[in-house]
C-alpha cells in the first residue's frame, strides 16, 4: 500500500538493446512506496521478433507495475529519423498519473527519487511546477559489457551479469561532477546565509533522462512539440520555455541526484548512433521568437493529438450522459461595501439558476475575509460555500474536491490562477479591475461584460474563446410605478477619481439655476484616502451616503427622475445602466464610455447619450426632469441581460468547452 495518494506515470522511452535491467532494478530499491504505473514506448520491438514477450515477462517476473508496452504513434512528419518527441508525447497519452516522469533509457533512479517526487508533489501548490533531477554519468568497465548482447535488439540487458545495484554502488568510475554544477554553489550559498529552507533549487536545468510534470501542466502545453523530430537537443528547451512563459517554474533538488550510463561513450554502430545530423537548436530558437511575437500559438500544434482533448474525455462522456458537471466558483475579491450591497447579483442569480434549471453542481470557494461579502451575494440555502484561511488552503480544497471546472470572479491578477488553470478546464468572469492581459491565455474561457472587452482579449491580445455573458437581475430590479419621485437625479457610484463626481456635482450646480428646488442624491462606497470625488458632491449640494444595501436599490432608482452616470470608460458602471433601465428608469451616459453607452445604442436611444461637460449634463438631466421622461427598457433587459440570457450564456460557453 502506497503512502501517498500521489498516482505517478512513469514513462520509459528507448530503441536500443538492453537497459530493462537498469529500469526494472532501480524501481524495485525505491525508499518510499509511491503508487505508480510504467508506461514503455519502445522503438525496438519491431526489430526484435520476441521482445514484447520478453519484457512482458521480465516484468511480472519481478513483479513491476507495467501498464502499458508499445512502440511509437503514428509520427506527424513520418520521413523524420528520430521521433524522440513523438515517443514521449505517445508516453503521456497512456498515461492516468497526476505526475510525469520521463526516463530514458541507462538512467539508474537513486532509491530517493519516488520520495523526492511525493514530497513536493503532495503539496498542491507545487503542482505548478516541474521538477529536474540532477545527473551524474558514469562509465561501464569495458568487462562488464556482452559484445553479442551489446548489438541484438532481443536483449533485455546488455552486461555480462544483471545490473542490480547503482553504478556508484558497484565502483563504477564517474565521469565529471554532478550536472550542473551550479547547483551546488547556489545551495550552499543558501545555506550559508541562512536562506536554505527546502533542498529545491529554482534553476533552469531540466532533461528527460530523467524528470517529472504534472500531467496538467502537459495538458496545457499539449506535449512536446514534434515539429522537433528533427534531430536531437532542444525538446527539453521547448518544454520548459513555454512552460515559462505561462508562470509555471522549474526547480532541481539540490542533494539527490540520478546515475546515467554514458553509453555515448560506446562505439557508434548503427544501433547504438545517437545523434541525428542536424540538431533542433536554430528550429527552436525560430519558434520561440514567433511565440513570444505572437505568431504562433503557446500550446504546441504540431502533435496529430490533442492532449487537452483527451484530458477531458471522461468529463465529456459524463456530460452528455448526465447532463451533469461539478463547477467550482473562486470567489476572490475584496470584501467592500459596494460589493456587499449590489456586485454581482445578476451574476448570483444566473449561477442559481445553473444549478436549479441546468443540473450544474456548484460549489463556492471564497477566502474567510471575504466570507460576509460571498455569503450575502450567494445565500447558503442555495450551493455550499467554503471559506479558507487563506488562498493556498482554498486552492488544495478545489484540487481534492475535483471539479469537472473552475470558474473565476474577478480580474486577473488573482494568485490561485495559475494553478487552477493549469490543472482544470477553466474560464472567468471578467469584471474588469486589475488586468495582466497575457495572463488571459491561462482561461480556456472568458465571458466579458461589454463589446470593448470582447475587443480587447479577443483581437488585441489574441485569446481564442471570449464571449459576451452578462445579466442583471430582473427579479429583483423592476418597475414600482407606486413610489413617489422624492429625487430628481441620483448617480450611484463608488466615490473614487475614475466615476468623475466632479462633473456630476457642476452639472447639479449648473441645473439648481433653472431649477432651485431640484434634489439631487449620490450612494457608493468612500475612500478615507480619497476624499475628493465625496467632498465635491458635498460642496455642491447633494445628498451623499454609503453604498445602499441591494434590496433598497430598486427602490432608490424607482424613487429618482434620472439615473446619472458620469464614469470614465476605466471607471464601468455598466452594472448600474442594466439595474436602471430594468426598473424602466432614464438613465444618462457619457459619449466617452463605450462601457456604459453599449447598451443605451442597442436599446435604441441614442438622446441618453451625452458629452462629458458638466453644462451638456445640465441640459440633458433638465430635458428629463422637466418633461417627466419616461422609457419603457425592461423589455428590452429582459430579451438580452435578464439573469436567465445570463444564465444561458454561461451554460452554453461552459459546456462548450468541456464538450469540445
Amino acid at each position: 500500500m502506497a503512502s501517498s495518494s500521489l498516482k505517478l506515470s512513469i514513462v520509459y522511452i528507448t530503441k536500443r538493446p538492453g537497459s530493462y535491467d537498469v529500469l526494472f532494478n532501480s524501481i524495485l530499491q525505491q525508499n518510499y512506496p509511491l503508487d505508480y504505473e510504467l508506461i514503455c514506448i519502445d522503438d525496438a520491438l519491431p526489430l526484435a521478433k520476441g521482445r514484447a514477450e520478453a519484457v512482458t515477462d521480465y516484468a511480472n517476473k519481478k513483479g513491476v507495475r507495467l501498464k502499458a508496452l508499445r512502440t511509437g504513434k503514428a509520427k506527424t512528419s513520418p520521413g523524420v529519423r528520430f521521433g524522440y518527441c513523438n515517443a514521449l508525447n505517445t508516453g503521456v497519452l497512456e498515461s492516468t498519473g497526476d505526475v510525469v516522469l520521463f526516463l530514458q533509457d541507462y538512467c539508474w533512479l537513486t532509491k530517493d527519487v519516488f520520495r523526492v517526487i511525493s514530497d513536493l508533489y503532495q503539496n498542491p501548490v507545487n503542482r505548478k511546477v516541474l521538477l529536474g533531477f540532477r545527473e551524474r554519468f558514469f562509465v561501464c568497465p569495458p568487462d562488464k559489457i556482452d559484445a553479442v548482447k551489446f548489438n541484438d535488439h532481443r536483449s533485455l540487458s546488455i552486461f555480462t551479469e544483471e545490473l542490480v545495484r547503482a553504478p556508484e554502488d558497484l565502483g563504477w568510475p564517474a565521469k565529471g561532477p554532478v550536472n550542473p554544477p551550479g547547483v551546488d554553489d547556489l545551495s550552499q550559498d543558501l545555506k550559508k546565509h541562512g536562506a536554505y529552507k527546502n533542498p529545491y533549487v529554482t534553476f533552469n536545468f531540466w532533461e528527460c533522462f530523467c524528470s517529472a510534470i504534472p500531467r496538467a501542466i502537459l495538458v496545457k502545453l499539449n506535449g512536446f512539440d514534434e515539429a522537433l523530430d528533427h534531430g536531437d537537443d532542444c525538446n527539453e528547451t521547448n518544454v520548459t520555455d513555454r512552460a515559462s512563459l505561462l508562470g509555471y517554474s522549474i526547480v532541481v533538488h539540490a542533494e539527490v541526484y540520478v546515475q546515467q550510463i554514458a553509453h555515448q561513450e560506446w562505439v557508434e554502430n548503427d544501433v547504438w548512433k545517437r545523434f541525428a545530423k542536424n540538431t533542433n537548436i536554430p528550429k527552436w530558437g525560430e519558434m520561440l521568437k514567433s511565440i513570444i511575437e505572437g505568431k504562433k500559438p503557446l500550446p504546441a500544434v504540431e502533435n496529430n493529438f490533442d492532449l487537452k482533448a483527451l484530458a477531458r474525455r471522461s468529463t465529456k462522456e459524463k456530460i452528455a450522459r448526465q447532463g451533469v458537471a461539478r463547477v467550482a466558483f473562486v470567489w476572490d475579491w475584496d470584501n467592500e461595501p459596494s460589493q456587499l450591497a449590489t456586485w454581482n447579483d445578476g451574476l448570483a442569480a444566473a449561477l442559481n439558476l445553473l444549478q436549479r434549471q441546468k443540473g450544474i453542481e456548484l460549489r463556492v470557494y471564497t477566502q474567510l475575509k471575504n466570507f460576509p461579502c460571498t455569503a450575502t451575494v450567494f445565500p447558503h440555502s442555495n450551493f455550499p460555500i467554503m471559506a479558507f484561511h487563506d488562498e493556498p488552503a482554498m486552492s488544495s480544497q478545489i484540487i481534492a474536491d475535483n471539479p469537472d471546472f473552475v470558474l473565476i470572479w474577478g480580474d486577473l491578477t488573482r494568485p490561485c490562477i495559475p494553478l487552477l488553470t493549469s490543472l482544470y478546464p477553466s474560464g472567468i468572469c471578467y469584471a474588469g479591475g486589475q488586468s495582466t492581459p497575457t495572463k488571459c491565455h491561462l482561461f480556456d474561457l472568458m465571458m466579458v461584460e461589454n463589446e470593448s472587452y470582447k475587443e480587447l482579449y479577443s483581437s488585441m491580445m489574441g485569446h481564442k474563446n471570449v464571449h459576451l455573458a452578462f445579466g442583471t437581475n430582473t427579479t429583483l430590479f423592476k418597475p414600482n410605478p407606486a413610489l413617489p419621485k422624492t429625487w430628481d437625479a441620483c448617480f450611484p457610484a463608488s466615490f473614487i477619481s475614475w466615476k468623475r463626481h466632479h462633473l456630476y456635482a457642476d452639472a447639479c450646480v449648473e441645473l439648481r439655476k433653472r431649477m432651485p428646488e431640484a434634489r439631487f442624491m449620490a450612494c457608493g462606497t468612500m475612500n478615507s484616502h480619497n476624499m475628493d470625488a465625496y467632498n465635491a458632491c458635498i460642496k455642491a449640494g447633494i445628498f451623499a451616503t454609503q453604498y445602499l444595501p441591494a434590496y433598497v436599490l430598486p427602490d432608490l432608482y424607482n424613487a429618482t427622475r434620472v439615473i446619472v452616470i458620469t464614469s470614465h470608460w476605466t471607471g464601468g458602471s455598466q452594472r448600474t445602466v442594466l439595474e436602471a433601465m430594468a426598473c424602466n428608469v432614464p438613465v444618462i451616459v457619457m459619449e466617452d464610455s463605450d462601457k456604459t453607452s453599449e447598451y443605451l445604442i442597442k436599446a435604441g436611444l441614442p438622446e441618453c447619450i451625452c458629452k462629458p461637460e458638466p453644462r451638456a449634463i445640465a441640459d440633458k438631466m433638465y430635458e428629463f426632469i422637466s418633461q417627466n421622461k419616461q422609457v419603457n427598457t425592461r423589455e428590452w433587459v429582459m430579451n438580452n441581460y435578464s439573469e436567465y440570457k445570463y444564465a444561458d450564456q454561461m451554460y452554453r460557453h461552459i459546456k462548450g468547452v468541456l464538450m469540445a
